[in-house]
């Protein structure tokens, strides 16, 4: 059987950052550098201007537009601080499996019979496979771009949505600030690589979103999502099982 290689080192994305790095490194750092500074003010600006004591139509009104454009903000300073991020060669060895798997996958390969992922289920590399199509090539930093579209924002706009709907908006600004500061000043490896925790993340920030929205809800309701909660979780990490139960107890008490 003849198979394809969808893996491409180290990338034209990779090639295309290093030279806009390498044509003035000092300037790009510094200016890298400024960026994060204002990001991190800006953060912080948006969030504590949001506890205004005028509760006006009008103020209420600028408050929405404010909470669209911290988010836009917020999205846009993560993806542009961990650029350099891109570059890195392996940060952990989850990286290799799910770039192996996803090209593996797209080869024809069965999950869980061809395709080995340890503790990670094959949605982690099915997942990673779409970036084929989408940047036409597996690497490094094709797959830190899975993680950040589909893992860590998603992850940072549910965690908002459940402290909006626990606390006050005004509050939730404040809360989800050392959560994006987190991720857009990263500088370890277990955080900068696309690891099997992360879908994980995803998905757990989702599933506390809906559990608030339906404590008040029928019973029925409940138990449908945790049966499609509990079947999709095994399929990206298996080894996060201890969460099941305690998600269990949230759920039903």
């Amino acid at each position: 059987m003849r198979t394809t290689s969808y893996i491409n080192y180290p990338g034209e994305i990779t090639k295309v950052i290093f030279e806009i790095i390498s044509y003035n490194p000092q300037l790009f750092f510094l200016t890298w550098k400024i960026i994060g500074v204002l990001f991190g003010a800006v953060l912080f600006y948006f969030a504590f201007r949001s506890f205004s004591k005028i509760e006006s139509i009008e103020i209420k009104e600028k408050k929405s537009k404010a909470s669209i454009i911290f988010f836009l903000i917020a999205l846009l300073g993560v993806g542009v601080l961990t650029i350099p991020n891109l570059i890195l060669k392996a940060q952990c060895v989850d990286e290799d499996y799910w770039i192996c798997g996803a090209s593996l996958f797209l080869n024809g390969e069965i999950p869980w019979k061809s395709v080995s992922t340890f503790t990670g289920g094959p949605l982690t590399y099915i997942g990673v496979s779409l970036m084929y199509f989408l940047v036409g090539e597996l690497n490094y930093a094709s797959i830190r771009l899975f993680n950040l579209f589909f893992c860590i924002y998603p992850a940072i706009i549910f965690v908002y949505l459940t402290f909006k709907f626990s606390f006050k908006k005004e509050l939730a600004f404040i809360l989800i600030v050392p959560m994006i500061m987190l991720f857009a000043y990263v500088k370890s490896s277990a955080l900068i690589a696309y690891a099997s925790e992360f879908p994980p993340m995803m998905l757990s920030a989702i599933s506390m979103w809906i559990f608030i929205k339906i404590q008040k809800k029928k019973k029925n309701i409940a138990i449908s999502f945790a049966w499609f909660y509990f079947r999709f979780i095994p399929i990206y990490k298996t080894s996060i099982c201890s969460n099941w139960f305690n998600d269990c107890i949230v759920l039903f008490y």
